[in-house]
C-alpha cells in the first residue's frame, strides 16, 4: 500500500512541475519577442545617448577651433570630456575614452559583419538545399521501373 501511496504522490509532483510545458512554440516565441523588444529600446537608449554625445563633442571642437586653440591634445580632452559627460560614463580599464563616433562606427561595422555571415549562412543553405535536390533526383531516376506483365491465355 505505502508503494503505491508513494507512486501516486511522485505522480502528483512529476505532473505539477510538467503543468509549464517548455516546448510550447507561441509562448516560447513571445518570450522572445518581449526580450528583444526590451533589448531593442535599451539600444534605442544607448544610440541616442552616443548621438547626443557626438553632437556635444563636435560642438566643442567647433567652439576650440572658433577660438583658435592649436593644441591638438586640449580639443582631444574637451571632446572626451564632452563625451563622457554626455554619457554618464567613464572607461576606468583604458587611459583612452572611445568617442562616441569610433564606437557607432565599431558598431556599424559590427552589424555589417553579422550581415556579410548571415548572408552567406544563407547562401550556404541554398546550395544544400539544391545538392539534396539534385541527389533526390538522381535517386529517382536510379529507382527500377515498375514493368507491366502482360497476361497470357495459356488456354
Amino acid at each position: 500500500m505505502k508503494k503505491y501511496l508513494l507512486s501516486v504522490v511522485v505522480l502528483a509532483f512529476v505532473s505539477v512541475n510538467a503543468t509549464g510545458n517548455p516546448f510550447e512554440v507561441n509562448t516560447n516565441i513571445q518570450k522572445i519577442e518581449q526580450e528583444q523588444d526590451v533589448l531593442l529600446g535599451e539600444l534605442k537608449e544607448i544610440a541616442l545617448k552616443q548621438e547626443e554625445a557626438a553632437e556635444a563633442a563636435e560642438e566643442a571642437a567647433e567652439a576650440a577651433a572658433a577660438k583658435g586653440e592649436a593644441e591638438d591634445d586640449d580639443a582631444e580632452e574637451e571632446t572626451e570630456a564632452a563625451a563622457m559627460e554626455a554619457t554618464g560614463t567613464e572607461n576606468i580599464e583604458s587611459e583612452k575614452v572611445e568617442t562616441p563616433a569610433e564606437e557607432v562606427t565599431a558598431e556599424e561595422e559590427r552589424i555589417k559583419k553579422v550581415k556579410e555571415d548571415q548572408a552567406l549562412i544563407e547562401q550556404e543553405r541554398v546550395k544544400l538545399e539544391e545538392e539534396k535536390r539534385a541527389q533526390e533526383a538522381k535517386a529517382e531516376k536510379r529507382k527500377p521501373k515498375k514493368r507491366k506483365l502482360k497476361k497470357k491465355n495459356w488456354l
